[in-house]
């Protein structure tokens, strides 16, 4: 072994011995005022054994293991791969540095240094024998120094550099070096120890210590001793802020060193035995919270100092209670346990008490303690228990609570029996509905000498000197009034599962789970301190500012801060009432909780935030996949669904407690509840820009927020511009290919319907037209035959004939011309006016067509109809009716179609003509034909005054012809 270390461990072993005077070795505080939190691989570490440990400006803790470096957050191991071109080299990590620039400095068991730093590794294996790097140092001028197999080494800023000879250090390896508290450098090698003062530029070889362990200087004399021993090694020791120095062993666990007031020094020992997961331990770290970080070859420890302290083996408590002389009393269930000066005693039945099961304890006016047990009561006095006399037999049921008020009478509250006042020996049940009516829970005496009492469904009252009980029933708590106590300006506080209430000048205001914010967890005591409240719950030690509660009253629903203190602080067990009170404050002002371990003892006096707020950070970010530089301006390419952002917030002071909350701005409109969830996961975004916000809340209400990262998302392919601009063109190309298409279609079927229009109009040509020419020409002729010698007019009524089939013949081949032309039918008006041009050919018949109302269109089947109505009119006044003149009306009402058609001809008479009886077949037909489009016709006419006919159609818009 080296010298340095054969001395070191010859010094341990002798500590161990307790051979020197003033020296004591004991097992380590730290099982009792530390809480120890392991971590192995059944607890998610990826690797071991751990030969060194680091912390780096973010937070974050390194290990140097077996596998690599690995980073730990207080939740999460994580073992380290570099992003870039560059690996870290094979092999153990024996030393870490966290250097002021920001660098990580990684020294492996084989070849070479790794430096981490803004990212990017960069590896150094020169000059030769650059290996086994055991430290790294710092000096105050900023320079790394490394020591290994080779020896020392200077980093330039580009290259490393051997310390040898011409420095004054020896050839060969060295195990440790440290930076002093004055600026010097240590350095232990195989053969000595060097020193190099700040300003120095040699080394110079040395017995003393450095001054860094001045708490060791005691030991100096035995640094001589060269008898074998553990593997300590001091130059792997840190110094916390308590002056405590922690040394770790390769096969002794860790020792701690302290010295206590007057100069003893303590030696203390941590163990397989007494906490440690391995007696191998390769690492110890201080982070900047104070914490103790210890790495074995299996487990990854650390050691928190408590806020509060455990006073254990009382039993099963029940209530407590201290004394101005600075006694606490304990009751329980194996006896009354008095604390006072750090020293215990238990009373039992054979000091004088009925019972050594007690229920409830107070004391009176002049500071007598009285006991109430299962099987009566007591009173301490003089240092003698005595117990009560009862002048009448009673039986107790279950005593919750004492109180004593300023007449010497005793008030007992008896979850069985009620409240009960025992005075000179009598015991009675006082005269007040409440108390006979609502169950008590709790008694208190006040200084103005009022005993108070709490009343289940949230109410409170007070005995005054009189006897009386006078009632506050509004006082913001619902359930059983379990703590009352009192703070130095006469303020009353009361407690219920609900919450905490203040009493001030009969103003009462309460802070609650419902209302503000309390924790969902019921309170269980209370106690008060100089500023704040305290409320034991089922969560743990609450403490809330006095202030709160006037932000309360001025604004009821006012989410209140509070402190909690827990399981990570090192409560151990939650607090408990078996009786009242539950808590106390002793005349150190410390305060006393009853719990399920034992009691809980807090000197808010003595606490101080000694962890920092959580400092969150943004890690990743992950579009479809892909890891990206969470860095602000990022641009995203276009990831298709899925956006993953990693933040962290390194914290080793109850990290699970760590809550998280994150808003992307541009997306979210409130802010998002994560728990304790480390990412934030987004789906089908939309291209644009965003801001992305995170911040942790730690379980003190502190909040911090990470520097907020700008990014922007560029769209996909298809969310671009010029896609949507092809899209549209091509739509509409489409949409001009399929009017176009449509067009063809339209233009094929009118060239078809034309088609046929033709072969029908040249058939009807053919036919029906030739023969009407055929029968007209041999009507004529046979007139012309007829000559003069026609007697009965028969020539007269073959010409009138064959100027009936001439005018069918016209009829014919327009109705030919109307089928063979391509533009179809004329308007309804202009075939009325066509119409009444062809019945006044040859006559002296004057037609006008007067329009009334806005045309609009209409079904063709109305039209048509409307336009054989007009034409048979329009013919009975031409050829039957002798008229001179028609008026023809078309008028376009609302949602109708009028036709009225008057002639000042010689008129007929309905009857006789057979418009009634059906006789005459035009008028029949018009009346047809109006009724066959849901219409209706009336003729008008009487013999010398004309005829009119009045056609009303419905308009219907929607029909189709």
């Amino acid at each position: 072994m080296h010298g340095w270390l054969a001395r070191t461990a010859a010094l341990l072993l002798w500590l161990v011995a307790g051979e020197a005077a003033g020296v004591h070795a004991a097992a380590l505080d730290g099982v009792s005022n530390y809480t120890v939190t392991t971590w192995t691989r059944r607890d998610g570490m990826v690797a071991s054994p751990i030969w060194a440990i680091a912390q780096d400006q973010q937070g974050y803790l390194w290990l140097g293991t077996g596998a690599g470096p690995v980073r730990f957050d207080g939740v999460r191991f994580v073992r380290w791969e570099s992003a870039g071109q560059n690996a870290f080299p094979r092999g153990t990590v024996l030393s870490i540095l966290s250097s002021r620039d920001g660098s990580l400095w990684f020294g492996f068991s084989g070849t070479g240094i790794a430096r981490l730093r803004n990212g990017a590794l960069t590896l150094y294996d020169e000059p030769a024998g650059l290996s086994f790097i055991r430290t790294f140092v710092e000096d105050g001028d900023g320079r790394i120094w490394a020591g290994g197999r080779g020896g020392l080494f200077r980093f330039t800023g580009q290259t490393w550099e051997r310390e040898g000879v011409e420095a004054g250090l020896p050839d060969g390896p060295n195990s440790g070096a440290l930076l002093d508290t004055d600026g010097s450098m240590w350095v232990e090698s195989d053969k000595a120890i060097y020193r190099r003062p700040r300003d120095a530029r040699r080394f110079e070889r040395t017995a003393a210590t450095p001054q860094r362990f001045a708490r060791l200087q005691t030991f100096r004399a035995e640094l001589s001793l060269g008898s074998a021993g553990p593997g300590a090694n001091l130059f792997r020791a840190v110094e916390d802020r308590r002056g405590n120095v922690w040394i770790p062993t390769l096969d002794q666990g860790l020792w701690s060193a302290r010295s206590r007031p007057g100069g003893q020094q303590i030696l203390e020992h941590m163990t397989a035995r007494n906490g440690l997961a391995s007696d191998v331990v390769g690492a110890v770290f201080r982070d900047r919270d104070d914490n103790i970080w210890i790495g074995t070859q299996a487990s990854l420890h650390q050691l928190t100092r408590r806020k509060v302290a455990l006073v254990r083996n009382v039993g099963a408590p029940s209530t407590i209670h201290a004394e101005a002389d600075g006694s606490v009393w304990i009751g329980t269930d194996q006896g009354l346990v008095r604390i006072r000066d750090g020293a215990r005693r238990t009373y039992t039945e054979q000091d004088g008490l009925p019972s050594r099961v007690v229920y409830a304890i107070t004391s009176d006016p002049h500071g007598d303690l009285w006991v109430a047990t299962e099987n009566g009561l007591a009173r301490f006095a003089n240092e003698r228990i005595a117990t009560i006399q009862l002048r009448e037999a009673a039986t107790f049921g279950r005593v919750s609570a004492l109180a004593v008020d300023d007449q010497g009478a005793l008030w007992i509250n008896d979850l069985h029996h009620g409240v009960l006042r025992l005075y000179d020996g009598t015991l009675t049940t006082p005269a007040h509905a409440e108390t006979r009516r609502q169950t008590a829970y709790a008694l208190f005496r006040a200084r103005d000498g009022r005993v108070w009492i709490g009343f289940s469904g949230g109410r409170v009252g007070a005995l005054g000197r009189d006897g009386s009980l006078s009632m506050h029933d509004q006082i913001g708590l619902t359930g059983g009034v379990t703590g009352i106590t009192e703070d130095a300006d006469g303020t009353l506080w009361l407690s219920a599962a609900d919450g905490v209430a203040r009493l001030r000048d009969g103003k009462a205001s309460a802070v609650t789970r419902r209302a503000n914010g309390l924790p969902d967890a019921d309170v269980i005591s209370l106690a008060t301190e100089s500023g704040a409240v305290w409320a034991g719950t089922r969560t743990g030690l609450l403490r809330i500012e006095r202030a709160e509660f006037d932000r309360v009253e001025r604004t009821p629903s006012h989410q209140v801060q509070y402190k909690l203190y827990d399981d990570a602080d090192g409560l151990e067990g939650m607090p408990t009432q078996m009786g009242f009170p539950s808590v106390t404050r002793a005349t150190d002002n410390a305060l006393w909780f009853l719990t399920e371990g034992g009691a809980t003892v807090v000197n808010p006096n003595a606490l101080s935030q000694t962890s920092l707020p959580p400092r969150v950070y943004i890690e990743e970010v992950l579009a479809g996949g892909q890891s990206l530089a969470a860095t602000d301006g990022l641009t995203v390419p276009a990831h298709g669904s899925r956006l993953e952002i990693g933040y962290n917030a390194p914290t080793f002071s109850s990290p699970q407690s760590l809550r998280f909350r994150y808003r992307l701005d541009g997306f979210d409109t409130e802010w998002q509840d994560a728990g304790t969830r480390r990412q934030a996961v987004y789906t089908n975004l939309p291209p644009g820009a965003f801001r992305f916000q995170v911040m942790a809340i730690d379980k003190e209400g502190r909040a911090e927020a990470a520097s907020p990262i700008a990014f922007r998302i560029l769209p996909a392919f298809y969310q671009t511009t010029w896609f949507l601009a092809a899209c549209v063109v091509a739509v509409a190309g489409l949409g001009a290919a399929a009017w176009r298409f449509r067009i063809r279609q339209v233009q094929r079927r009118f060239n078809l319907v034309l088609a046929e229009r033709v072969r029908i109009s040249r058939e009807i040509h053919d036919t029906l037209l030739q023969s009407l020419v055929a029968v007209a020409l041999q009507s004529g002729t046979i007139a012309e035959q007829a000559g003069t010698a026609d007697r009965g007019g028969i020539r007269e009524q073959l010409m009138r004939l064959r100027r009936d089939v001439e005018g069918q013949i016209r009829e014919v081949r327009e109705s030919i011309w109307d089928l063979r032309s391509p533009n179809g039918p004329p308007d309804l008006v202009s075939a009325l006016r066509l119409a009444g041009e062809r019945a006044a050919r040859g006559t002296a018949l004057i037609v006008d067509v007067v329009v009334t109302g806005q045309p609009r269109p209409c079904a063709a089947s109305t039209e048509r109809e409307l336009l054989r109505i007009g034409q048979e009119a329009l013919t009975n006044s031409a050829h039957h009716a002798q008229a001179t003149r028609v008026v023809v009306e078309l008028a376009y009402e609302a949602d109708s179609l009028r036709l009225t058609v008057t002639d000042d001809g010689i008129g007929f008479d309905p009857d006789v003509s057979g418009l009634v009886t059906g006789k005459h077949l035009g008028l029949v037909n018009i009346r047809e034909r109006a009724h066959q489009v849901g219409g209706h016709a009336v003729v008008t006419s009487s013999r010398g005054q004309g005829t009119q006919i009045v056609a009303t159609l419905p308009l219907p818009t929607a029909l189709s012809a």
